[in-house]
């Protein structure tokens, strides 16, 4: 007798795996570098779960003596010439400079920044669709909008135990600026190829 052979072809496609996590923790830091924890969505991936990495800060207090404000901005570089063994500049050392566009360009889908000071975004924040910011000092001040499209977006005003700071804590956000978790539209139809991740469902502020 014959033999039956089947055969089964399937054009190739893209998968994404998880990134990592980076932890940060310290009493002073300067954070001009490029820090990148993004993942790719493959083609059958458009529904999944998060996979981008996380990002964790933590600008910690010394004991008995406050900590740093935390400023998200733009901010300016440190001198080409600095280095690791080199004193900040002293405004450098009193608040720890974040820059805006690394965090919307990092493509991290989990960011958490705290501080037992303030913390204050002076300009505008885009996490990756379905990510999560979470922002946590004494005061918290949001002057530019945020945006975590189908995601979530945590403001936490708390005083730290052991810290001279005052027993007042606020969430301020000024006039006319948005937090934004809204999902997008989505439409395949007006496209060739059906790419880029499905985040219809509205988010979560707290």
């Amino acid at each position: 007798g014959g033999t039956n052979t089947r055969r089964l072809q399937e054009a190739g496609y893209t998968e994404g795996k998880a990134a990592g996590k980076v932890s940060i923790e310290a009493y002073d830091m300067a954070l001009d570098g490029k820090i990148s924890g993004g993942a790719i969505y493959g083609e059958h991936q458009r529904e999944s779960k998060n996979l981008g990495g996380t990002l964790a800060i933590n600008v910690m207090a010394q004991n008995g003596l406050n900590g740093h404000d935390v400023n998200i901005g733009n901010t300016v570089p440190l001198a080409s010439n600095f280095t690791a063994t080199d004193v900040l500049p002293v405004a450098r050392a009193e608040t720890v400079e974040i820059n805006a566009n690394m965090l919307s360009n990092s493509g991290f889908e989990n960011i958490a920044i705290s501080t037992t000071e303030n913390v204050t975004v002076n300009a505008a924040v885009k996490v990756a669709d379905g990510g999560k910011l979470s922002l946590s000092g004494r005061d918290v001040k949001v002057n530019k909008n945020i945006v975590a499209r189908g995601g979530s977006i945590a403001l936490k005003s708390a005083i730290t135990a052991g810290t001279l700071a005052a027993d007042d804590t606020n969430i301020k956000i000024a006039n006319g600026v948005v937090l934004d978790v809204s999902g997008n539209w989505v439409n395949d139809k007006l496209s060739r190829t059906a790419t880029g991740r499905v985040i219809t469902d509205g988010g979560k502020v707290t």
